[in-house]
């Protein structure tokens, strides 16, 4: 196994401006690696600024992150600072933010979406003081530092983390959130999926069944390849059933041809039942893929002949 790095810190440039005054993040301090499953602890290192007067002041924190992370489920996060401290739990489901035109994950996807990623399946957990503290305008800035203990997911994974802090009931327009440097997790499930970089081949849903509609990219300038100046792509693939069987779906048609997109990319939407001719009785377990020009020449994970693959969900 590898062994996971010294933690990494990480400088805020923008501030994180607030109806009800300022929150700087000062510091993150977060591994830039760990293992699959392996429990790492994260700490945030805020300043607030009051500019005005309020006595009972609640501070709200989003944490995106990959969702086969489950942090919901799998992180505890506490706050503490001189004015006061504690536990923060997950925000209610249904507590609205903006005068109640939003739940607070929904509001922070929706303005940040998933930031300096790629890979959409991300999400932000939101999460609030239990207590509220009282604050002053125009007092001395509050030193603060919010903890996260949280479980990586089961995949190899390449991520830029997003950290985002607020003591209103608001976003105002100037803020930003803080995202990491790139954390990669390690002796997990399956190849690596980069989120913070392109990829040559992607599938979304990243999660899903045989039964699911999948739409398969290839983008030609993730790295170089035969099918660089290709003027048509075909997708070359082998499934893997419940029975064990394998199946291999390798012509050249309407059904296996990509449609280009523009910029040396290309997409091609299968639905695997019906693209594996599978029988009733039928699932499947994974898929390895190649995507190829006419010629023959085709393209894998890596130079050395590996295909992609692709692990389907449970039933």
């Amino acid at each position: 196994m590898n062994p996971v790095k010294r933690p990494t810190s990480f400088s805020l440039l923008s501030l994180l401006s607030l109806l009800a005054g300022c929150i700087t993040i000062d510091r993150v301090d977060q591994p830039s690696t760990a293992r699959a499953g392996q429990t790492i602890t994260i700490t945030v290192q805020l300043e607030i600024r009051q500019s005005k007067d309020n006595p009972a002041d609640r501070i709200y924190f989003g944490f995106l992150v990959p969702r086969d992370w489950n942090a919901s489920a799998n992180t505890t996060v506490t706050f503490s600072s001189d004015r006061g401290g504690g536990k923060m739990t997950l925000v209610p489901p249904g507590t609205t933010a903006m005068k109640g035109n939003s739940e607070w994950p929904a509001l922070l996807q929706g303005r940040f979406g998933i930031g300096a990623n790629l890979v959409k399946d991300m999400e932000w957990v939101t999460f609030q003081t239990n207590a509220t503290y009282p604050a002053i305008n125009g007092g001395p800035p509050v030193k603060a530092t919010i903890k996260l203990v949280t479980r990586t997911g089961t995949k190899n994974e390449i991520v830029r983390l997003g950290y985002y802090a607020t003591a209103e009931d608001a976003i105002d327009p100037v803020d930003h959130p803080f995202y990491s440097q790139d954390l990669t997790i390690v002796d997990g499930k399956g190849q690596l999926l980069a989120f913070s970089h392109p990829q040559t081949a992607a599938i979304t849903p990243v999660n899903c069944i045989d039964n699911d509609y999948l739409t398969m990219t290839f983008d030609g300038n993730a790295r170089l390849t035969p099918l660089a100046s290709a003027p048509v792509l075909y997708l070359q693939a082998t499934a893997y059933t419940s029975d064990h069987q394998l199946i291999k779906v390798t012509e050249h048609n309407r059904a296996t041809r990509l449609a280009p997109i523009g910029n040396n990319k290309w997409r091609i939407q299968i639905w695997p039942r019906s693209f594996f001719h599978l029988k009733e009785d039928q699932s499947l377990s994974k898929m390895d893929y190649y995507f190829t020009n006419p010629a023959g020449e085709k393209v894998g994970y890596d130079p050395s002949g590996t295909p992609f693959q692709f692990e389907f969900s449970g039933q």
